[in-house]
């Protein structure tokens, strides 16, 4: 069987040397967004680890996005996440 392309969450982070955890920014990062089960996950700058469970989650996709705040224009990482990737046609 071919190795998927698709990697878990858990594969994209990185660990500064000053303790933090980075997934393209980390889990309380404003600059990114993870979909998941029908779901949007946006975080808003705090992290209380209720979202641990989607490092084993597959990225399936990224796009990147913005949204209007404060009359400012903010790009942010649409994260696309699936549990299980054996229904994605390859």
């Amino acid at each position: 069987m071919p190795k998927s392309i698709f990697r878990k969450l858990k594969d994209y982070i990185q660990v500064e040397d000053t303790g933090c955890t980075m997934i393209f920014g980390n889990l309380r990062s404003t600059d990114c967004a993870y979909s998941y089960d029908g779901k949007v996950y946006m975080p808003n700058g705090t992290y209380d680890n209720s979202k641990e469970f989607l490092l084993d989650y597959y990225v399936v996709g990224i796009f990147p996005k913005y949204k209007v705040e404060d009359n400012q224009i903010k790009p942010f990482l649409y994260v696309a996440l699936r549990k299980d990737i054996e229904d994605i046609c390859l």
